[in-house]
């Protein structure tokens, strides 16, 4: 079978989503090797030659389901994927959150995420309907509409967030094949209409956008790729492209950039990299760490008043000018909880620990959470009338957990372990709540011996900070896992370690 180089087979046809949807129960291996046709790489299906690459359509079935769920609204049937290039693309949640805060930063609007209807009213976006018509979601598509360059396209999932959330988008990708899969998939979210193509790397098109031949943008997005050589990487300078390598292009190229990160890099690390960092975004979804922004100005910046870490007591959800009550020379970290439709149900900023802190959850406004009100205490002991809150993973990953302790009057119940406790419930906390029923010394006899004496065999095991793995602790234990209680190991404020037994109150405020 042969294809035109950078053409993907199945873009040409679309009888090909008949046999996804036929054999979507199927096993995607299995798939391939029943129904090889005698043609290389041609599918057969009634004992007939369908000229349609088996190959290709058994990645589809592969990948619909996960696309199903990843991209929610923006799935639609005959769409074209592939399995790396699926993992690494951004959900519909953040992409539409990404969408809805960067586009409203551009154009200089303040911005609140909970509601959605007004979200629309100030950026366009709004959840894609299988009955738009071209043009329809495209607002603000006249003369001003904020210009993205996109330059690792992949998909063109990322590409599709800008376009819908009303930008102008240059989608580049060095890729044929995947730039023609963007191109068709823009194509059927019909929204190609406002979006470039440009086939190559991103550092050949910051130097065709440093001479002129290419516009600049409102905003430079890049989301390297973490898998090089079927290896997965983490840092800046192992990914593709190396952003250190093509730094000083992007400086020539934009004021103002964007950056995707693996939630597994170190923040520290990264803010002594990328010096034009202003502020680091931990977005979780389904307490889960999806993703890490880094926004990024550059000394073209055409305000010079900025300066890295400045922020406003007034609006801390932007990056503001110097002023008397700004805490400048450091990095903000923000963490953003989503919930499925890409709306932020919690927000916490800070520029770092102890310094000043800001929360959003049941307000449009931010609250101040002086660093006072930080400082927990931890030398209070454990009691069996509390309540133990494990925060979301964001607010570890951005070192926000003593913000959010101090906002809601809880504290550590160890100084290194983000285990926080207080004596009452609080429905509305980012992340799980434990009502404390018993707590024990961990001594396992003993301990598995009271266990079972009060019918406690089927339990969900919780470690943070403790010796002892959950999978040893399910041995020494000798419990399986299920719904009788709940079981945390942790370490007290003295530093001996305990289990609490306890009832989960809520999966997650979210």
């Amino acid at each position: 079978m042969n294809f035109r180089k950078d053409t993907h087979p199945l873009t040409l046809r679309s009888d090909w989503l008949e046999l996804v949807r036929k054999y979507q129960d199927q096993d995607p291996a299995v798939f391939a090797l029943r129904y090889g046709g005698k043609k290389e790489g041609s599918m057969m299906d009634g004992g007939k030659e369908t000229g349609l690459p088996v190959k290709e359509i058994a990645e589809q079935i592969r990948c619909y389901p996960r696309a199903g769920v990843k991209l929610g609204p923006m799935h639609r049937p005959g769409m074209i994927y592939r399995k790396e290039a699926l993992e690494q693309a951004s959900g519909y949640a953040t992409a539409v959150f990404r969408a809805r805060r960067w586009l409203s930063r551009l154009a200089g609007e303040s911005l609140n995420d909970r509601s959605a209807d007004e979200t629309v009213k100030q950026t366009g976006f709004r959840s894609v309907s299988a009955t738009d018509t071209p043009g329809e979601h495209l607002a603000g598509a006249e003369t001003g509409t904020p210009l993205v360059a996109d330059l690792t396209g992949g998909l063109g999932i990322d590409t599709a967030g800008w376009a819908l959330g009303g930008a102008r988008v240059i989608c580049g990708e060095k890729d044929g094949v995947l730039v023609d899969v963007a191109r068709h998939n823009h194509h059927l979210l019909k929204i190609d209409d406002r979006i470039t193509y440009f086939r190559g790397d991103a550092a050949q098109w910051l130097q065709a956008c440093a001479s002129g031949t290419e516009p600049e943008p409102d905003l430079l997005y890049l989301d390297p790729s973490r898998r090089v050589r079927d290896k997965r990487v983490i840092f800046l300078e192992e990914s593709e492209p190396s952003i250190p390598e093509i730094l000083p292009l992007i400086r020539a190229a934009t004021s103002r950039y964007l950056i995707k990160l693996s939630p597994m890099i170190d923040i520290t690390r990264l803010e002594k990299q990328l010096t034009d960092c202003h502020e680091i975004t931990v977005v979780s979804a389904g307490r889960e760490v999806k993703e890490l922004l880094a926004d990024c100005r550059t000394e073209r910046s055409s305000d010079d008043k900025y300066e890295r870490g400045a922020i406003s007591a007034e609006k801390p959800h932007e990056v503001f000018p110097v002023n008397e009550t700004a805490d400048a020379g450091r990095v903000l970290r923000r963490a953003v909880l989503l919930n499925r439709s890409g709306e932020v149900v919690f927000e916490a900023a800070s520029t770092g620990k102890y310094q000043t802190g800001y929360v959003r959850f049941e307000e449009p406004d931010f609250i101040k959470v002086e660093p006072e009100t930080q400082a927990i205490d931890a030398s209070e002991g454990l009691s069996a009338e509390n309540y133990l809150f494990d925060p979301d993973p964001a607010l570890f990953k951005a070192d926000l957990v003593d913000v959010v302790a101090g906002h809601f009057g809880l504290r550590r119940i160890n100084p290194g372990i983000g285990y926080l406790t207080g004596p009452r419930d609080l429905p509305g906390f980012p992340g799980h709540r434990y009502q404390i029923r018993r707590i024990h010394p961990y001594k396992p006899k003993k301990m598995r011996r009271y266990l079972h004496g009060n019918g406690i065999r089927k339990v969900h095991i919780h470690q943070r900070g403790f010796p002892v793995t959950v999978n040893q602790l399910y041995r020494k234990l000798d419990c399986t896992m299920g719904e009788d209680a709940h079981l945390i190991a942790t370490m007290d404020h003295s530093g001996a370690c305990v289990i609490i037994i306890s009832d989960i109150k809520s999966g997650s405020a979210l």
